[in-house]
């Protein structure tokens, strides 16, 4: 059967050594991916973006996280406590003037947490810096253009493509 928590896997929890992952992309997911399995598999990965473009203004876009988001990223180290919170469907235009918003009503929790997306990936990096295990067992490879991973994934116990 097809266990969609990796981590709690009957086979992945009998296995006498640490599984092999290997991670595609280089944006959130990969990124969050990255840092969850990396405390308990060695994990490679694999990046297609450049340095340049992935840090490049018109490529750092604002994000909207639901609760359930925040939830996860608290339950891995990365507070997100200082971030804006706007209720959901709430609208501004480029002068600020509101254009839209939900009813004052709205509970607390229910509360769209705002962030650079560059931001919350450099957020990531440093929880994955202070794990020791973390960083023990992550292998960031940059892949040039063409470059189609297989030599990494090849004996990969599990592959993850986060690519968007």
């Amino acid at each position: 059967p097809l266990c969609l928590n990796v981590l709690q896997c009957s086979a992945f929890k009998l296995t006498r050594r640490l599984m092999k992952v290997v991670i595609r992309g280089d944006g959130v997911a990969a990124w969050t991916a990255a840092l969850t399995l990396a405390r308990k598999a060695h994990v490679t990965l694999l990046t297609n973006q450049l340095e340049a473009v992935n840090h490049s203004p018109s490529y750092n876009r604002a994000l909207g996280l639901w609760p359930a988001a925040v939830e996860h990223l608290r339950g891995l180290g990365i507070s997100l406590d200082d971030c804006q919170r706007l209720p959901p469907a709430a609208y501004r235009n480029q002068s600020g003037k509101w254009l839209s918003q939900a009813p004052s009503t709205t509970a607390t929790q229910k509360m769209v947490t705002t962030i650079q997306r560059n931001d919350l990936i450099n957020r990531i990096h440093q929880q994955i810096l202070n794990e020791r295990r973390c960083r023990d067992n992550l292998c960031v490879v940059r892949e040039s253009s063409g470059t189609d991973g297989y030599p990494y994934s090849n004996d990969a116990d599990l592959t993850v493509l986060a690519t968007g």
